[in-house]
């Protein structure tokens, strides 16, 4: 079990014990910017002071902190006697705290030491608490187990109901975004075997038809070939970078230290004229 605490949470953080998660969290804040040591360097107790305040705003700020400490901590006065419980302060006799006084007869003021019991019970939630659970009176063992009212019951079954939707619906969102990712991969990929697929098949098709023309205009030196080539209209064209610009084979003008080739003729073009040639060249196909 963890240790007692030795002061009111809730007297600490100015709240009282019907006071909400949020009222915790609200004076929790309102407070950290008046006790911050950073804003109290003269006062030797501020740092002190600060962390009973964190202390009390962590454990309140808890569901079920706060449900613990609400069933083992918390009263508002002590039927048995003129005592009070800890951390009250509605003593109307003067008591504070537990009494030295070890009557064994209600009124007679406290908590009776000498029949103390040291039972531990555990509640539905499996806290172990005591010794505060069980006590007698007259030699008699009155064993009560506290447990949390209908209300505390009821907001806590409300809280679990809307931790495990917001995890399912977390969950949910994850799986669409998977789904959402992957049928944009698969659609990408299968566009992209099309593609490819159809630039080997005209590619296939170019080769077929060049190798037609040549034996049509009996193309037999690379001179021949290069003025009957319909060059390449797909990406077969082989890009090289060079240390000077070189001379385009076609414009004869140097342009730029990138040229490309073809795959056909081998005629060495600057980008200009690569598009220029196959586009010129097909027309004159077409024509003939």
């Amino acid at each position: 079990m963890p240790p007692k605490p030795t002061f009111d949470y809730y007297a600490e953080l100015q709240l009282e014990p019907s006071a909400s998660i949020d009222d915790v969290r609200s004076a929790y804040r309102r407070l950290a910017l008046v006790r911050h040591p950073d804003r109290n360097p003269n006062d030797a107790t501020a740092t002190a002071s600060f962390q009973r305040l964190n202390e009390a705003s962590e454990t309140l700020s808890d569901p079920d902190k706060k449900a613990i400490y609400d069933m083992t901590h918390v009263r508002t006065s002590n039927p048995y006697g003129s005592g009070d419980f800890p951390f009250r302060t509605n003593n109307t006799s003067g008591g504070s705290g537990f009494s030295s006084r070890t009557s064994n007869t209600p009124g007679g003021g406290g908590f009776p030491y000498s029949n103390f019991s040291k039972e531990v019970w555990e509640d539905e939630f499996g806290v172990k608490t005591g010794p505060f659970c069980g006590f007698s009176f007259g030699g008699t063992n009155n064993t009560s187990k506290r447990r949390p009212g209908p209300d505390l019951l009821e907001r806590l079954r409300q809280e679990a109901e809307r931790a495990v939707e917001r995890v399912a619906k977390e969950q949910q969102r994850q799986e669409n975004a998977r789904r959402e990712r992957e049928a944009r991969r698969t659609e990408q990929r299968e566009a992209a075997e099309r593609e490819a697929a159809a630039q080997e098949k005209g590619a296939d098709t170019e080769r077929a038809e060049q190798d037609a023309r040549w034996v049509r205009f009996r193309a037999t030196t690379a001179l021949d070939k290069q003025n009957a080539c319909l060059h390449s209209q797909f990406d077969g064209w082989v890009k090289t970078t060079h240390q000077r610009k070189p001379k385009c084979e076609s414009c004869s003008v140097k342009r730029s230290m990138t040229t490309f080739t073809c795959p056909y003729c081998e005629l060495m073009v600057c980008q200009k004229c690569r598009i220029d040639l196959a586009q010129h060249k097909r027309e004159m196909a077409e024509k003939k």
